[in-house]
């Protein structure tokens, strides 16, 4: 996924310094859908770097996002976007604890799962050219989910951790670069679910 998203990257840098213009770029009274991977989540990072250490195991989840964007000035677009992201991780009971389980291994896991919608705004710095460079900012509901389960036969340890609403914000910078008068490869680096990310974008 990330050699994915650098070869996102190199496109845009390839566009850009070939300085290529034309109408075909951000327009006004025109609609934009967005879909994308990212990399580069903090929370994602502690839980892998700190398993590493003890005898936990962890599957980190893939980080995407889906955004939709009106155009609304020569320069603005105002929209919505939604991202999602989560990590499980299980740690197996020492062998002393078997005598406690009819000496069946023991595993108990947590599982974390977070999302997020927000209204957002994006400034489009190249309006009309065919690398379409913007900066935006969102700020909306962000979701976030524990749960915490085992395979004990004799004690039910399930516990539903709960859901822990916040509020989640974006700032970041990105750039299109449109391979056709309608659709574009994108990139974004910034405050996000994750620090780089990058996809296709439809116009319409």
């Amino acid at each position: 996924m990330k050699n994915w998203i650098i070869v996102l990257t190199a496109v845009l840098s390839s566009k850009a310094a070939a300085q290529m213009e034309s109408s075909t770029g951000f327009d006004q009274n025109r609609a934009i859908v967005s879909a994308g991977l990212g990399t580069g989540n903090f929370l994602n990072l502690l839980i892998k770097e700190g398993t590493s250490y003890v005898r936990l195991n962890h599957d980190i989840k893939t980080i995407y996002f889906i955004k939709g964007e009106y155009a609304v000035h020569k320069n603005i677009s105002v929209g919505l976007n939604y991202a999602h992201n989560g990590f499980d991780v299980s740690y197996r009971l020492p062998d002393t604890i078997k005598a406690f389980t009819n000496k069946v291994p023991v595993e108990v896991a947590v599982k974390y799962r977070s999302w997020s919608i927000m209204p957002r705004v994006n400034f489009h710095i190249t309006p009309g050219k065919t690398v379409d460079v913007y900066t935006g900012f969102g700020i909306g509901y962000r979701h976030n989910d524990f749960e915490f389960s085992d395979n004990d036969p004799n004690i039910n340890w399930d516990l539903p951790l709960g859901i822990v609403p916040s509020l989640g914000m974006d700032f970041t910078l990105g750039a299109r670069a449109y391979v056709t008068p309608n659709i574009a490869v994108y990139t974004e680096v910034g405050m996000a679910k994750a620090i780089l990310q990058g996809g296709l974008s439809f116009q319409f």
